[in-house]
């Protein structure tokens, strides 16, 4: 007989995630299919009836599932791999108490579903998800609906906005000055996709960083006299995408500059590098200079958006 997939696990225990209700399950098969038969720590934020619980422990069949509920009368659910904590995801002892003892590799947060928690909660568990790791934020559906303010809390963050704007820095492989610092400089260096789905958003980490530092000396090595200076505007770019050393990204892209001056990409990529160290008025100037040499070509309107942008963060 073949073995059940997790879609069936879920109508089998009950759960309101399967293709009978919300049609999690068919994306979460493929997106645990990695994590199947792995000694994993599992989150899931609200317990409720624990069929989720109950699901999570035949699917995973070599994991510890931690549930988290505020209710103490979720601690019937308890049996062997499946542990319940009591306690409020919006409370930040909680969390570093639920990480000083697990180490998450799927975190799944279908808990109170208010803004603010949602948020709250994201910003402090996805730091402690291990690499390669898998945080789904589920029933997104209510913050999009005017009638469901009232689980919404007082809160005025939204899990969309924030949704959507580590969306946008990812497809745009940029991030503005004004957030690159903490959680939302760590966010855009860590989060290596993200999935959405009909009513929930599936939030990949990336695998542990290369040592981009480590490997650079080699790189340069082997670019140094090299006459192309695309090359060089190439590893200025892979060295902001991967959150290398940015003293060297700047470096590569005056490289560039140097082996070809009447090329506009290469001060446009200089000026993201600036923008990043938090120098906007060289940002700035290289960005002007991009304009400059791309009026009357197909790249001006971008290198000018680029140059607005930057005007906007000096005013």
């Amino acid at each position: 007989m073949q073995p059940l997939n997790l879609d069936e696990l879920g109508i089998v225990a009950g759960t309101n995630k399967s293709s009978l209700w919300s049609d999690y399950l068919r994306h979460f098969d493929r997106t645990f299919a990695e994590f199947k038969d792995k000694p994993i720590d599992v989150l899931e934020i609200g317990v409720e009836t624990g069929a989720s619980l109950r699901m999570w422990r035949k699917f995973f069949r070599d994991a510890t599932i931690v549930g988290l509920d505020l209710s103490p009368k979720c601690l019937q659910y308890m049996q062997e791999r499946v542990i319940v904590e009591i306690g409020s995801q919006d409370d930040p002892g909680v969390l570093a108490d639920l990480c000083s003892k697990h180490t998450f590799s799927v975190i799944i947060d279908d808990g109170s579903h208010r803004p603010e928690h949602v948020v709250f909660t994201f910003e402090r568990l996805f730091p402690a998800l291990l690499p390669g790791g898998v945080y789904i934020i589920e029933d997104l559906k209510g913050h999009f609906d005017q009638g469901g303010n009232f689980r919404r809390g007082p809160g005025s963050l939204s899990p969309i906005a924030s949704l959507s704007k580590i969306s946008m820095q990812l497809m745009s492989g940029r991030i503005d000055s004004s957030d690159n610092f903490g959680i939302a400089k760590y966010l855009f260096e860590s989060i290596d996709s993200v999935e959405l789905i009909s009513g929930a958003a599936i939030v990949r980490k990336r695998q542990k960083k290369l040592n981009v530092a480590k490997k650079l000396n080699a790189v340069e090595d082997l670019l140094q006299g090299a006459d192309r200076p695309e090359a060089w505007g190439w590893l200025s770019s892979y060295l902001l995408r991967m959150g290398g050393p940015l003293e060297q990204a700047e470096k590569a892209a005056r490289n560039a500059i140097a082996l070809n001056s009447q090329l506009p990409v290469h001060y446009h990529q200089l000026s993201f590098v600036l923008e990043r160290m938090g120098d906007t008025q060289g940002a700035i100037e290289q960005s002007m200079r991009a304009v400059a040499l791309a009026e009357g070509t197909v790249a001006y309107k971008g290198y000018k958006a680029q140059l607005d942008h930057l005007n906007g963060i000096n005013v």
